[in-house]
Order: C-alpha cells, then structure tokens, then sequence
C-alpha cells in the first residue's frame, strides 16, 4: 500500500511539474478528475470504519475498563 502511494504523489508531483495532460483548457477536467479521486477515498475511509467500527469499540471500551479498574 505504501508503494501505491508513493507512486500516486510521484505522478502528481509529475503533473504538475508538466502542467498536467494537456494545454490551457483542460484544467476544470483535472480538477474533475482530482474530485473523483478524493470521493473513492472518502468512500473507502467510510467503509473500512463501518466495518471496523464494533471492533474499535471494543478496544476503546476495554481500555476504559482497565483504566477505571486501575483508579478504583
């Protein structure tokens, strides 16, 4: 996965170094295309924590558990 990243800041830092895919006027499509990008990610982040979210729960409620059993 670190890879991946990696190579996606590679190829943004080459975009716009390049000034992007085309000429002039194609700058609202990049920006459309950026958008796209950031909605997928949003849409992964709140899926992994809807499916994580009872299990982090869990680790947040032990760990209260144990802190108050400490202070008592």
């Amino acid at each position: 996965m670190g890879q991946l990243v990696t190579q996606g800041i590679v190829w943004l830092q080459r975009q716009g170094r390049m000034g992007g895919r085309g000429t002039g006027g194609e700058d609202g499509q990049s920006m459309v295309e950026y958008s796209v990008v950031v909605a997928l990610i949003a849409i992964v982040c709140m899926g992994a924590i809807q499916a994580l979210g009872g299990g982090i729960g869990q680790v947040f409620q032990n760990i209260l558990n144990h802190i108050q059993s400490v202070a008592r």
